[in-house]
Parts: C-alpha cells; structure tokens; sequence
C-alpha cells in the first residue's frame, strides 16, 4: 500500500475507473476514492467504459462518473486508478486510451492474480472486497468520511461479500462495516436499493431458467443455460441474469455452479462460483477469463454448446482432485 499511497499523496490530479460491465464494488469503490480525493484537495476525475447499472446508481446520486468517448482524449492527470481489476483487457474500450496518456498506472484490487503486475499497486487478495482497500486508502490519506464515501463503501462490501457470506468476509469487513454505519449509512436504502428490485420479467426469466435446470448425474455440478432469445422473449436485461448463479449454490450438494448466458453480441458470458474447497478460477483461466478462487468468469467467442461441454469438462476435473 505504501507505494500505492504516496502517488496519492504526492500528485494532485487523479483519473478513478473501474472494469467494463462495472458491478458493486467496482462502482463503490471508485466513488469513494473518487469522492475522498476531491475532498482533501485534490483533483479526480471518475471516468468508464461502460454505464453504471440502475442499481447501483445511489453510490453515483449527482451523476459524476463520466462515460468513455472512444477516440476522445483522457484527461492530463498525474496518475490513472483502477479499481476491483488488474487486468487491463477488462476496461473494455478504455484499454487502448489508458496505454496511450502515458500516465502511471495504480491497480486497487483484491482479485487472485497470475502474475504481479508491478509497479505501484495495491493488490491484496485475502480482502474481502476492493472496499476494503480502498477504505485504507483513504484512512492512509487521513481522509474524513462522509455519508456520501460511506455510502459507496458499504455498497462495495456488502455486495461482493454477498451480504457477509462470503469467505474471505473477516473481522476487518465487519468493523469497517460498523466504521461506515457511524456514517450515516442506511442499510435498509441500501438494501432495498440493491437487492429488493427485481422486476417481473427477470424473475420471469430465473422461473424459465430454473426449469431448465442442469445437474451432473452426482448432483455436484449445476447449471443453467440462458439464451439471448429467452430474454428478449422476457423483456429482461443482460443485468437480470447476473444473480442467477447464486440461485444454484443454494441447492444442497452442489459444489460447483455455472451460469451460461448468450450476449447480445453472440459472445458467450460464463458465471462460476465454487463452495465448499473447490475452486473455479482454473477453469475461467483456461477459457480467458479471471475472477476470485472461489468466484469467477469469462466472456468468449465460441457458441453457447461448445462452452458448455468445455467449461463442464473442466469442472469435472476439479471435482476428481480431493479438496
């Protein structure tokens, strides 16, 4: 965090993104540091490559977070701040425009890596959430919270600890959580903001989902296929389906659940998540992708059939090593 930190400290002009297809914490943490940098002085500009999800807007109230312009400039600033990804394939149509400013490049993030990226980054992955370091961050900068920075922090935290149940949700997440609460931070907004929304065509679609629901002749590997037809059949969203997943892990016995879903474009998106010991970040390496051991993706070019049996191969594999 050191090194990380004094480019902070030292320069005065700051550009804050996060991954393409930005979630929770991704989101979360950007504001708060976005917010937190504008508050001792200096000057931050919050820029995407994508837009920010309806939910998640309450982290971003007075619409600060910019959307990437392909072919237009980024701002001159000091140093540029990823967040929530250290993988610079993940900022979509910023990557290119990042490489060329030319500035220094600070990854805050929690996600398992291949290989160090180097450099002056903060990258721990026993954090539960990007939150969390960003939260040290800002404590580093003897930045003062506000309702505002706790907001997007908790937002952060409780999403990608999935309300705390995660494994790697520690002592530390819940006194931050306690620190962000003192705030002023509304858990049931947050709450109700977040999680309570559903409309009736995603839950449409998860009911026509469910019913096509896939297990491994052990019970041990779930799945559920979502093509780009039963969604527009639904009138549901790409965003809809980015909780189905979850849905599976709830099946007793399951030890591995994947989600498959046809983007608009043909790409396929692939969703995984491992309980108990087993891990599924392997399996979304060997297909391009990345993500936590126990919770990971990718988004690849081949037909939803042919991913399926690859990614159900894989998963097999894992299943024969003793956890």
């Amino acid at each position: 965090m050191k090194d990380a930190l004094e480019i902070l400290r030292q320069g005065s002009r700051f550009l804050v993104t996060t991954h393409d297809f930005p979630d929770g914490d991704g989101l979360g943490s950007q504001m708060a540091l976005h917010l937190g940098l504008l508050s001792i002085g200096k000057q931050s500009y919050a820029i995407n490559p994508g837009p920010t999800p309806e939910k998640f807007q309450l982290v971003d109230p007075k619409h600060a977070i910019q959307i990437y312009q392909p072919g237009k400039p980024l701002p001159n600033v000091d140093a540029i701040v990823v967040v929530d990804t250290s993988e610079m394939t993940l900022l979509g149509p910023m990557e290119k425009a990042i490489q060329a400013s030319g500035a220094p490049i600070v990854f805050v993030d929690h996600h398992t890596l291949e290989k160090s990226p180097g450099g002056a980054h903060f990258v721990r992955e026993e954090y539960a959430a990007t939150g969390e370091l960003v939260h040290a961050l800002l404590s580093g900068l003897r930045v003062t919270l506000d309702e505002a920075m706790a907001t997007a922090l908790y937002v952060a935290i409780v999403t990608d600890t999935a309300g705390f149940r995660f494994k790697r949700t520690s002592p530390r997440s819940h006194r931050i959580a306690a620190q962000l609460l003192e705030c002023g931070v509304q858990p049931e907004t947050v709450y109700h903001t977040i999680f309570a929304r559903e409309s009736a065509h995603k839950l449409r679609l998860l009911g026509h989902a469910l019913e096509r629901l896939e297990l491994s002749t052990d019970g041990k590997i779930a799945w559920v296929t979502v093509p780009r037809q039963a969604r527009e059949k639904f009138g549901a969203t790409v965003e809809d389906t980015e909780s189905f997943v979850g849905a599976l892990t709830l099946l007793r016995g399951v030890e591995i659940a994947a989600l498959f879903r046809e983007e608009d474009d043909g790409r396929t998106k692939i969703s995984l998540r491992g309980l108990g010991a087993r891990p599924v970040l392997e399996i979304a390496r060997s297909i391009g992708g990345g993500g936590h051991k126990f919770a990971a993706g990718a988004r690849v070019s081949q037909p939803m059939p042919q991913v399926v049996q690859q990614v159900l191969a894989a998963c097999a594999k894992v299943l024969a090593v003793k956890p």
